[in-house]
């Protein structure tokens, strides 16, 4: 999957705007991050675009493929007799469009490597912060 860092921009600094505490500590992070390999005009057209953005209507998801709201159940076996750890479900983004679950992805790339927990509330914060609710 190509990398597309002005929307990976874009969606880390809606997700600073629309949050607080340790998500908007990870969202400006991430953002300014993101600028250090970015040109000045990607960083121009990723502020416009994040400017311009606006959430979609819930009309409007409904007609995209995918039930934000049934999630599969998942969990981690450690090996040990009839135990499991409980890891909070991935979203399916399949009802995304395109544009859009890239750019999640990429915007929770750092939080995959810190394993399923990290990247499944990274993936639930960034459909949030679209207006997308998610039951975690």
């Amino acid at each position: 999957m190509p990398q597309d860092y002005v929307q990976a921009h874009k969606w880390f600094n809606l997700s600073a705007s629309r949050s607080q505490g340790d998500l908007r500590e990870y969202s400006v992070k991430n953002r300014d991050a993101s600028e250090e390999i970015m040109t000045p005009a990607q960083v121009v057209e990723a502020q416009k675009l994040a400017r311009e953005w606006k959430p979609k209507t819930w009309e409007e998801l409904s007609q995209q493929k995918g039930d934000f709201n049934s999630f599969p159940k998942q969990s981690l076996d450690n090996n040990q007799n009839s135990s499991s750890i409980q890891v909070p479900p991935i979203p399916d983004l399949s009802g995304l469009d395109r544009e859009t679950r890239s750019s999640i992805r990429l915007a929770c790339g750092i939080a995959r490597g810190d394993g399923p927990v990290a990247y499944a509330r990274c993936l639930n914060a960034q459909l949030e912060s679209i207006g997308v609710k998610t039951s975690k």
